[in-house]
């Protein structure tokens, strides 16, 4: 750019961070997403981080079965996948209105 515009200049700021999702085992949240869905183990799937946020990891597989997904494999989400996700989404509203 400078070489277009030498007085050209680039600066960051950093608006807002967001922590790393990492795994937590033995966490309510696991404990409700493996009763939700029936899981019996969870897995880790490192994701590619959005702009803006910090890479983080997403721990379990609720709601796509992101443990059979690979960022640089697999980049679709299977129509059997997503009715899962819907599945696990009205068995969370379901548990959500009844107090849990």
């Amino acid at each position: 750019m400078r070489a277009v515009y030498p007085q050209a200049a680039v600066e960051t700021e950093t608006i807002v961070e967001v922590p790393p999702l990492l795994p937590d085992p033995g966490s309510p949240a696991e404990a409700l997403a493996r009763r939700l869905t029936g899981a019996n183990t969870t897995t880790t799937v490192s994701l590619p981080a959005k702009p803006g946020l910090s890479a983080g990891r997403h721990s379990g597989d609720c709601l796509a079965r992101a443990r059979s997904m690979s960022p640089t494999t697999r980049q679709f989400i299977t129509r059997a996948e997503l009715a899962d996700g819907q599945t696990f989404l009205d068995r969370l509203l379901r548990w959500a209105r009844s107090g849990g």
